[in-house]
């Protein structure tokens, strides 16, 4: 289990409807691996306006209180609550289980006209230095707000935005619409006064006291929405994979000869120490390196396998220091690409590497980065489950770099006769992997190019677990496709390292100079699983006894010896 601190939790992008967010708490909360600095450089919720249930808040008072207690949480530098437009948290709530257990220094909570009370009579109330309001248009609210009683009292503060909302679609019509963008104006120009003032009562500060009132494009107020929360369909998962119920049979097999004597007991040490995370004697577990989105930590299923993480991914263009955990994820194919690998080898060590949101936002150069981090980790295998149609040189560089020293499986296009070239997959050295249906037939989308140096995987409504705090059609359903083929090209892969090097008192560096850590040299090995001039390396349980003499290291090597 990793125990590095976290210094911060960044969930601005949970923004579907598919999340559950009061699962990912109760998730996040209930494990004991879970690590905080003192110091969070920033907190993040989502949007609370795709909650689910009449309290969408749920679960934020009880974040906010474990990551006190037992997160032993002091200071907040930026703290970031979209909260409902429609049903947000009460005042008395958010001081009572936020404002007055934390520093902040930095405060944005999407409501309209708090009570500015609540900040005022916090105990750290001097640790405000940057503060976003909300504002209906109501005067009252607005006249305290800037009055000696309201802001002035926070004495810190360097830096105030008030942005006054557009009037209620119900209420608008021509006259009221006029009449509340004459009110803006004469709002604004009462604020230009009373800055003035606090400018001058203020001029001991150091720092410029900043001051904006933001009333929306053309003068009419910003936007304030009420959006409508989708539910997702629920389905169930299918049987198993055949390949995979074979894959469970040798694992059986390797379980097995922990008790096993006579001639097996020799294998015993090896598949040992192969399956211990620290290994030992040049002999470990296969390290894999999964270039995605990020994984859930919390999934129970692939968190014990997972060794390290980190993210490449910024939150947005406006904050390029803040970049997204890599260990909450806001789309779900990382984590079930992780599942996948996990299911065919359970004894591997993961490093995840998160190089966007989707699938569809990786940048080149983030690519690069995670590729030569995962190379500084010294993984066996890297796992890539996207494509781009363009070339990048820089990421051609890396690929093909990384190929002389690691397996580095790609996904292939998913568009039938259609196919082009694609990368990384096309790029010199990688394993291209298409994706078969569970008879072993190309599915019709998969890329069926000649030239290609495929692996054919089944790739068809494979069963992979996604983030738990998830809808369920995610959390537990069926992935389809090339990325789907690749992670489990990866796995077994991995699995297949591990057999070598058990049943031939081998080791890394013994199979890396046989040519088993390019792809020609583990094609050579995988292609015989559908060999029917070979005897199945992945038999069913009653042929297992045969695994020894099956993975003989001269039968499966590559003739011409040596990897280039």
């Amino acid at each position: 289990m990793l125990t590095e601190k976290e210094l911060c939790l960044d969930m601005s992008d949970f923004n579907q409807s598919s999340h559950n967010f009061q699962k990912f708490v109760q998730e996040l909360t209930s494990k004991k691996g879970i690590l905080f600095e003192e110091c969070l450089m920033f907190v993040f919720l989502p949007d609370i306006n795709n909650f689910k249930k009449d309290a969408p808040y749920e679960g934020v008072p009880e974040l906010f209180r474990w990551l006190s207690r037992e997160g032993n949480v002091k200071k907040l530098k930026s703290l970031n609550i979209p909260d409902s437009t429609t049903s947000p948290m009460s005042d008395e709530l958010v001081a009572d289980s936020i404002i007055d257990l934390f520093q902040i220094e930095k405060f944005n909570w999407r409501k309209l006209d708090i009570n500015l009370d609540m900040l005022v009579r916090s105990p750290y109330r001097d640790g405000f230095t940057d503060i976003t309001l909300y504002s209906s248009g109501n005067f009252s609210v607005l006249h305290h707000w800037m009055s000696s009683e309201g802001l002035a009292k926070l004495t810190n503060l360097r830096k105030v935005r008030i942005e006054i909302m557009e009037l209620n679609p119900l209420q608008r019509d021509e006259k009221a619409e006029t009449k509340h963008q004459e009110l803006l104006k004469e709002y604004k120009k009462q604020f230009d006064f009373k800055l003035d003032k606090m400018k001058n009562e203020k001029d001991t500060r150091e720092v410029e006291f900043k001051f904006d009132v933001y009333i929306g494009r053309d003068g009419k107020g910003e936007k304030w929405d009420f959006p409508a929360p989708r539910y997702p369909a629920t389905k169930e998962v299918d049987e198993k994979l055949e390949i995979l119920q074979r894959l469970d049979a040798c694992k059986e097999f390797l379980k097995q000869t922990m008790q096993m004597e006579d001639e097996y007991e020799r294998y015993r040490e090896r598949f040992d120490w192969l399956r211990t995370p620290c290994g030992s004697n040049n002999l470990a577990p296969p390290k894999i390196a999964i270039i995605d989105n990020g994984a859930d930590r919390f999934r129970q299923e692939i968190r014990d396998v997972i060794e390290k993480g980190v993210s490449f991914v910024t939150a947005d263009s406006e904050s390029a220091d803040r970049f997204l955990p890599w260990w909450m994820v806001s789309d779900p194919h990382g984590t079930q690409m992780a599942s996948l690998i996990q299911q065919a080898n359970p004894w591997c060590r993961l490093y995840i590497a998160r190089v966007g949101k989707s699938r569809k936002d990786i940048l080149p150069d983030d690519a690069v980065n995670a590729i030569e981090w995962a190379l500084e980790q010294k993984v066996d295998i890297i796992s890539i489950s996207w494509i781009t149609k363009g070339q990048f040189p820089k990421l051609r560089k890396t690929i093909e770099n990384a190929t002389k020293k690691v397996l580095v499986f790609c996904s292939t296009a998913d568009e039938g006769i259609w196919s082009r070239e694609v990368y990384p997959a096309y790029y010199k050295g990688t394993v291209r992997v298409s994706a078969t249906d569970k008879y072993g037939n190309l599915m019709p989308a998969s890329d069926k190019s000649k030239d290609a140096i495929n692996i054919p995987v089944p790739g068809l409504q494979v069963p992979a677990l996604g983030p738990s705090y998830m809808g369920e059609a995610i959390a537990r359903g069926t992935v389809s496709g090339s990325s789907v083929a690749t992670a489990l090209a990866a796995g077994m892969a991995s699995l297949a390292l591990m057999m070598l090097q058990v049943f031939n008192e081998v080791d890394r560096e013994r199979l890396f100079n046989d040519g088993f850590y390019s792809n020609e040299g583990i094609v050579n090995v995988l292609s015989k699983m559908n060999d029917p001039d070979f005897p199945s390396l992945f038999p069913a349980q009653a042929d297992t006894a045969l695994l020894p003499q099956r993975w003989s290291i001269e039968n499966l090597k590559l003739k011409t010896g040596g990897q280039e």
